[in-house]
């Protein structure tokens, strides 16, 4: 043989041999990556599932808390507008167009 072909020879046996060696060793690592990738793809869902119940759960609670303040202010305008009453007094804006007695004028009598 030529040195040439036994150069040839020596340097494709040589990749076969790197061939030989790294393959498995890059199928084992891509198959640990591969369950990592799973086992942390498996955890975050877990996550986003609790995450998700937590934020459920407390718009269900700010849904309860906008309630009762706005049982709370429909109980304040209620009294509000009972006290109003109370200060005004029983007189209410003429009907019909009529204007209002002017203030301070002595109310009419009828004959």
């Amino acid at each position: 043989m030529t040195p040439v072909l036994l150069t040839l020879f020596g340097a494709l046996t040589t990749v076969g041999a790197l061939l030989a060696v790294l393959l498995p060793v890059m199928a084992r690592q891509g198959a640990a990556l591969r369950r990592e990738i799973d086992a942390q793809g498996t955890a975050l869902r877990r996550e986003i599932d609790t995450l998700r119940t937590d934020v459920t759960t407390d718009v269900a609670a700010v849904r309860a808390d906008v309630a009762e303040v706005r049982r709370d202010l429909h109980a304040l305008a209620e009294r509000v507008a009972r006290i109003e009453g109370t200060l005004s007094g029983p007189w209410r804006p003429p009907a019909n167009g009529t204007p209002a007695p002017a203030a301070g004028a002595p109310p009419e009598t009828a004959p």
